[in-house]
C-alpha cells in the first residue's frame, strides 16, 4: 500500500514538472522597460544627467591601474622605489602578464576604454539637437571629456604593453 501512495506522488510529480515545462511565459516576458530604473533613451535628457554621465570615467574606471599597479609599474620599474614587500617583482623584472597588478592594470584601462566608447555612442545616439533640455555645448564637453580618457588609456597601454587592440565601438570589438 506504501509503495503505491509513493508511485502516485512521484508520478504526480512529474505531471506537474511537466505541465510547468510545457507552459512558459510569452516571448515578450524579457522585454521590458524598466519601471524603476534607468535606460539609455530615458537618461540623457538633461545637462546634469550628461555631466553625471561623465563622472565614472574619473574615478572608478581607472581604480586597478592607481591602486597598486601604477607604482609598481612606474616607480618600481624605473627604480625609484624599492621594497621587498610590496611589488618587488617588479624591480626585479620577474613579473608575468598572470602578475595580478599587471593584470588589475590592463582590465582597469580597457574598462577606461570601454566606458568611454559606451559613453561616445550613447550620445550620440540619445542626445538630439531639438531637445530643448540639453544643451549642446555639454554634449560636446562630455564627449571631449570621454575621448580625452579614451585617448589617455591608449597612452597607457601602448606605453606598457607596446602595440594594443584600438577599439571605437564596443560591439564591434567582440
Amino acid at each position: 500500500m506504501k509503495a503505491y501512495n509513493i508511485y502516485n506522488k512521484v508520478k504526480l510529480g512529474a505531471a506537474a514538472l511537466t505541465l510547468l515545462a510545457v507552459t512558459s511565459c510569452g516571448d515578450d516576458f524579457l522585454d521590458r522597460t524598466p519601471i524603476h530604473g534607468y535606460t539609455a533613451p530615458t537618461y540623457y535628457t538633461s545637462d546634469d544627467a550628461i555631466i553625471k554621465a561623465t563622472e565614472p570615467l574619473y574615478n572608478y574606471a581607472w581604480h586597478g591601474y592607481n591602486e597598486r599597479a601604477i607604482v609598481g609599474m612606474g616607480s618600481f620599474r624605473a627604480n625609484d622605489a624599492w621594497s621587498p614587500y610590496l611589488q618587488g617583482e617588479f624591480a626585479r623584472f620577474t613579473i608575468t602578464g598572470l602578475s595580478t597588478e599587471v593584470v588589475n592594470a590592463w582590465s582597469s584601462l580597457y574598462m577606461v576604454v570601454a566606458m568611454s566608447n559606451q559613453l561616445i555612442n550613447d550620445l550620440d545616439n540619445y542626445t538630439t539637437e531639438d531637445n530643448a533640455n540639453v544643451s549642446q555645448s555639454v554634449v560636446r564637453q562630455a564627449k571631449g571629456e570621454a575621448m580625452l580618457m579614451r585617448g589617455c588609456a591608449y597612452f597607457y597601454l601602448l606605453r606598457g604593453w607596446g602595440e594594443v587592440i584600438l577599439y571605437e565601438d564596443n560591439f564591434d570589438a567582440t
